[in-house]
């Protein structure tokens, strides 16, 4: 697998970035899996902590480049054209290893509780 170039040989992925118009991501694609039940790919990206970093998130467009890579196994048929465009997903918010949105959620909670205790003392 190595020897594939995702971008260059499988598709086509465009970063839609809603929070800062002006604010490009630069990334590349590994392939990590391949098999007859789907393909698994890793976006790796220059700064992955500006990802969906504001207060929408931002969202991954993906376009498959040649659809006759991907055959049915049931039918034997490629996959059609008008399917190569894959709806737009978001991209979730990139944080540390160990660290997750639930529990920024949560500390940013009890810190809000917190200063407002000390607000009305």
């Amino acid at each position: 697998m190595e020897e594939i170039d995702v971008a260059r040989d499988i598709m086509d992925v465009t970063f839609e970035n809603t929070n800062d118009k002006d604010a490009e991501q630069d990334f590349y694609l590994v392939l990590t899996d391949w098999t007859e039940d789907g393909m698994k790919t890793k976006m790796v990206m220059k700064n992955p902590l500006e990802a969906s970093n504001g207060k929408n998130r931002d969202g991954v467009q993906v376009k498959l480049k040649n659809p006759n890579l991907f055959i049915s196994k049931e039918t034997g048929m490629p996959l059609s054209k008008e399917k190569s465009n894959l709806p737009s997903s978001e991209m979730p918010r990139q944080l540390p290893p160990g660290v997750s949105e639930e529990s920024i959620a949560i500390q940013a909670k009890i810190a809000f509780i917190g200063m407002a205790a000390i607000f009305i003392t």
